[in-house]
């Protein structure tokens, strides 16, 4: 992540007791460190489980089979938002604790997109040789025409909100996950914007807590991985 604005700083945009939520967005965190946490984040979305994501970012190849795959991942998908979108960290003395994902209206293809390049995403080049380049299109490809679908149905034009790819937490600390949306839902409130996900069963109480609404639940099947439920949710972000 050398190549990210060198006169750029993260700044502090919400704290609460020994917690800081910091905006990351063209800043990105030191190489080591997001190594260390992609561990974590890696082992958190196979507890989980995370599908979607699982199943369009590694199809069947799991997570305790295929360490580096799922890292590799991880580790470069933190700095391609980054680079492309708004990346929140929540940080204590221990280091990083969680992270948010957010990317402006019609932004959010670019750090699944194997055209997009940051110029020194060394990871990104070995999760896809790990993965399959080829296959891995595939799946995002299959993914992008089934919602494409719901969204159909739905009449939604999905380029008019903000959306997410992930909001993570290390187990061992809890409320993180609500500090990182809230400070997410006040930076799409900033922008007047609404917010947009698609989420996995395990973590659909939570969103309901913060607000969110239920547009449409669907089961979809992506190649050879199991079917897996999938619930669509947007937030007006009207207050902060």
């Amino acid at each position: 992540m050398d190549s990210f604005d060198d006169h750029a700083t993260p700044q502090v945009i919400r704290s609460e007791g020994y917690i800081h939520v910091l905006n990351l967005s063209k800043v990105g965190i030191p190489l080591e460190e997001a190594q260390s946490a992609s561990q974590w984040i890696a082992k958190a979305f196979a507890q989980a489980p995370a599908e979607p994501a699982l199943a369009i970012f590694f199809g069947t190849a799991s997570y305790e089979e295929n360490k580096e795959m799922h890292e590799a991942f991880w580790e470069s998908h933190l700095g391609r938002v980054a680079k492309s979108g708004v990346l929140l960290g929540a940080l204590n003395s221990e280091g990083w604790q969680g992270f948010r994902c957010l990317f402006p209206p019609g932004q959010g293809w670019q750090p699944y997109s194997v055209e997009y390049d940051t110029g020194v995403d060394n990871n990104w080049e070995r999760f896809l040789e790990l993965t399959g380049k080829e296959a891995y299109m595939n799946r995002v490809q299959e993914w992008s025409r089934l919602t494409g679908k719901t969204h159909g149905e739905l009449d939604l034009t999905v380029d008019q909100f903000f959306t997410t790819s992930m909001i993570v937490v290390n187990n061992q600390h809890q409320g993180i996950g609500r500090l990182l949306d809230e400070a997410g839902r006040e930076i799409v409130h900033s922008h007047d914007a609404k917010l947009f996900v698609r989420i996995h069963e395990h973590v659909l109480s939570f969103y309901l807590k913060q607000g969110y609404r239920v547009l449409a639940s669907e089961t979809f099947t992506l190649g050879e991985v199991k079917p897996f439920l999938v619930h669509f949710l947007i937030h007006d972000c009207l207050t902060t």
